[in-house]
């Protein structure tokens, strides 16, 4: 039941107000320790223009390593959504494969990865799910990464789902805001933009350098989007405090789980934000580059030199000019030594790695997650291994699937009750996978959402490369596909040779094989001993493709589709 709230009631609204500029700035120890990850992941090149690229060496960069390997094994690829439903199996199915175009369409890919990335860094990922009625009648979908600092939350509570708002913000152009009717344009037309006004709920002027007077063409203003969750109502407000009402007010009309889903790897008890992977490994990482740039400072200094003795100049001088190999006489070679300063301290060596090896324990093996080093002296070792950190990392990406069924269930939702959308989608149906042409509309839609069941197709967020599939492929033939067909039954398995020669051509990238391999057109060589024998035997020749087709070719060709069987009838 939703509690009474009136956002247009000037106490109220300050009320609001007042809530959300504290909590955001409660929330500013996290940006701010999120801000020295991002700088330490990003490496002291990536500057501004008062920072000299030597202010700080981190030749060692940990944290950007921790970050791309866990972000780019998280989410290899785009994830493909599987719908299921027991009363309407074929809407689901086109919804399925309405869903899966929606998902490349609106790169919920980089969405993920991007939000990952935060989580490790910034603490959490979040992702604002909506859609967009400005474009279109009935909306376009949409799921866009909230950055840390672009978000506020009640802290006064350790669930989520208990705060009374929730909320980002996002940028608009003023002349954006004066031509669209869902805004009070009384209220517009008192706005001032970042260029002429102030704000209480920004600090970012204090991170950057960058002049918006001199580098943006047009002025821009922030605003607010406020869930007030107890009210169910999304409240519009600017950051400029003199203004007494909000931009903009309705009703949440999405799904009840909210618009926010969020990504936390590490829960704090009795604290309701989690804590950043990055930020405790944010110590080591400084530690072990101090090292490091000690170590690299000693190495710059080293220098190697001569010393003689009195008398013994000329020895010294030509033990110094001579070239490789070359024979020279000196009177004295005791009275000259070669001698050395500086270079590297073995024990400031030996610190430096310990740290790389802490750094690696703490973050769960991610060298070895990455395929980056092995300390396993053993094929049986690294496989113990491989397992083990497997074992560490498992229960983040569980976590990140969880994140991203989560963003498809609010897709699915709005898209379920998207009174307008219509798309032509492709469907693959009976058992040769025919290519059937169907439409996604309104009228398809019979029953309740809740009757669908919304999950991730397994495996579809890893990536497997050509190779990987044919082998897969090539071991489901053989250890599946053969003792199937040579099991008795009515409906024998038929193997389709072309469309394996053909598959196998694909992702072997192989397209000569179509230059040497035809089927026979002669009906003896598609026949099979009876069931239970052995494999059926290569026929003895082959139909050259120069000759002209036979009567019996229809028939190969069906049999080899699974449109016939290819056993032969009991006389």
């Amino acid at each position: 039941m939703a509690l009474n709230f009136n956002p247009y009631e000037p106490k109220q609204f300050a009320r609001l107000r007042k809530a959300v500029k504290y909590n955001y700035k409660e929330l500013k120890p996290f940006r701010s320790v999120r801000r020295l990850n991002i700088e330490a992941s990003r490496g002291h090149y990536y500057r501004t223009k008062d920072d000299p690229p030597d202010v700080v060496r981190d030749p060692v960069n940990m944290m950007d390593q921790f970050v791309q390997i866990l972000v780019r094994s998280f989410v290899q690829s785009s994830p493909r959504v599987r719908v299921t439903s027991r009363t309407n199996r074929k809407a689901a199915a086109i919804f399925q494969e309405h869903l899966n175009i929606t998902i490349r369409e609106i790169d919920l890919v980089s969405t993920l990865r991007r939000s990952v990335a935060e989580a490790l860094l910034g603490y959490m990922g979040i992702v604002y799910c909506g859609i967009n009625t400005e474009n279109e009648p009935g909306g376009e979908v949409f799921a866009d990464p909230i950055p840390l600092p672009d978000f506020v939350v009640d802290l006064a509570h350790d669930e989520f789902h208990q705060a009374d708002i929730m909320g980002h913000r996002f940028s608009r152009r003023i002349g954006e805001l004066r031509d669209n009717p869902l805004y009070d344009q009384e209220l517009v037309a008192k706005v001032k933009g970042r260029r002429s006004g102030t704000s209480e709920l920004d600090d970012r002027q204090d991170q950057s350098d960058y002049n918006e007077d001199e580098g943006s063409l047009f002025d821009w203003v922030d605003i607010w989007a406020i869930h007030v969750q107890p009210a169910n109502l999304v409240v519009y407000m600017t950051d400029d405090s003199t203004l007494d009402a909000p931009l903009r007010v309705e009703s949440y009309d999405g799904p009840e789980f909210g618009p926010y889903p969020l990504l936390g790897f590490d829960r704090v008890l009795d604290e309701l934000m989690p804590n950043s992977r990055g930020a405790m490994m944010l110590d080591m990482h400084d530690f072990v580059n101090s090292e490091y740039r000690r170590i690299f400072m000693k190495e710059d200094q080293a220098a190697e030199f001569f010393t003689y003795e009195g008398g013994a100049e000329e020895d010294a001088r030509r033990i110094r000019d001579a070239m490789d190999g070359q024979l020279i006489q000196v009177n004295n070679n005791a009275a000259v030594t070669r001698r050395t300063k500086g270079g590297t301290n073995p024990q400031a060596l030996a610190i430096a790695i310990h740290g790389r090896q802490l750094f690696d324990e703490l973050s769960g093996q991610i060298r070895r997650f990455g395929g980056v080093s092995s300390s396993a002296d053993t094929a049986t070792e690294a496989q113990i291994d491989n397992a083990n950190t497997t074992r560490l990392m498992r229960d983040m990406q569980l976590q990140v699937m969880e994140f991203t069924k989560r963003i498809l269930q609010n897709i699915a939702w709005y898209e379920w009750t998207n009174p307008t959308r219509v798309r032509q989608v492709e469907l693959k149906v009976g058992r040769n996978g025919m290519a059937v042409s169907e439409m996604w509309t309104p009228e398809i839609r019979e029953g309740d959402f809740i009757e669908h069941e919304i999950d991730i197709v397994p495996d579809s967020m890893e990536h497997r490369s050509s190779r990987q599939q044919l082998a897969e492929l090539m071991q489901a033939v053989q250890t599946v596909v053969i003792p199937a067909m040579q099991m008795p039954s009515e409906r024998p398995v038929v193997l389709k040779t072309p469309e394996l020669l053909k598959k196998y051509s694909e992702l072997a990238n192989l397209p000569e094989l179509a230059e040497v391999v035809d089927y026979a057109a002669d009906e003896a060589f598609v026949t099979r001993p009876p069931a239970g024998g052995p494999a059926p035997a290569a026929p003895a020749a082959q139909v050259g493709a120069g000759q002209p087709p036979s009567p019996d070719d229809a028939l190969v060709e069906r049999v080899f589709s699974g449109a016939v069987s290819n056993t032969q009838e009991d006389g």
